[in-house]
């Protein structure tokens, strides 16, 4: 078992980083800290085998921790999290003695191949990859990419969208035409708009991917609803489509407020199933934020 200590003064980053973990059988968070003061206590205390360490935090970087921690307890792991330029988070890992780093802007894919690089070579604390669920409900959603399989191990009972077998025909044909889509498009579905997406859309949630798969809009685009819902809510009813060819957002989707472009498309979904005639609304995206800022 490895046990974890989560270290970001971001509640938004922490709570992204322990639901990245919560799969896999072999990890355990053990606690969370949001400075590098309250890192060292907590290190001191719970004595972890790993620690996941920011890097710019008040009262105490997470460099200037890290060195302490190593002095101390030299057999700690600690990888740095960051959203730094990969070059200066190596080259600062190097010096200070850190195990790896990932990026914020890439946690879903870079976060559990760094934590079991770093255990590769101690078998028993080496965290295992679950095995890979199927619900035969789910049958139908074809292909290996991301989105496909972590929608055939959701486990759609504990969502607003309820168990696969009660979706209409409409909601099946959509998804199967979302996955195969290589553009970022996402779909927000039922009176709570819970949101469905495909592999282009992840770097759009950063850090709110997984946890948003299947999660009412106003749950997950917490920090933006107000402007969201009218967008959303106005084809829902049976008012025309949205579109803005740069809507300016303000998020919060790597544990700091951000200034966002977009191009957008909002298109509603007839559903002879819905209370209404329309199941949900289709969201196509097109993040223009670095050209808009250049």
């Amino acid at each position: 078992m490895v046990r974890v200590l989560i270290v970001d003064d971001h509640e938004a980053v922490r709570d992204g980083l322990r639901t990245l973990l919560a799969s896999y059988p072999d990890v355990t968070i053990c606690g969370q800290a949001q400075d590098g003061v309250e890192a060292i206590a907590q290190c001191e205390s719970l004595r972890p085998d790993l620690v996941l360490m920011d890097i710019s935090m008040p009262r105490m970087d997470g460099l200037a921790a890290s060195r302490a921690i190593l002095r101390d307890l030299p057999d700690t792991k600690i990888i740095l999290v960051s959203q730094n330029d990969k070059t200066v988070v190596s080259a600062q890992a190097q010096d200070i003695g850190a195990a790896d780093f990932v990026s914020k802007a890439n946690l879903a894919r870079e976060l559990i191949p760094a934590v079991e690089r770093v255990f590769s070579a101690q078998a028993n604390k080496r965290p295992q990859r679950p095995p890979a669920t199927r619900n035969p409900a789910l049958n139908w959603i074809k292909g290996d990419g991301e989105m496909a399989t972590l929608m055939r191990s959701t486990d759609w009972s504990k969502t607003p969208l309820g168990l696969p077998e009660s979706w209409s025909p409409t909601l099946r044909t959509m998804v199967s035409l979302l996955l195969a889509n290589r553009f970022p498009q996402l779909l927000w579905w039922g009176p709570e708009f819970c949101c469905i997406y495909n592999d282009a859309y992840i770097p759009i949630l950063a850090t709110k991917h997984p946890a948003a798969i299947g999660r009412p809009t106003a749950e997950v685009w917490h920090e933006i609803w107000d402007v969201l819902k009218p967008l959303i809510e106005t084809p829902f009813r049976g008012g025309p489509a949205t579109w803005a060819e740069d809507i300016e957002l303000v998020l919060n989707r790597r544990g700091y407020r951000e200034e966002t472009h977009f191009t957008i498309a909002y298109s509603p979904l007839p559903d002879e199933t819905a209370e209404r005639g329309i199941g949900g609304v289709l969201a196509t995206v097109h993040e223009i934020t670095e050209k808009v800022i250049g």
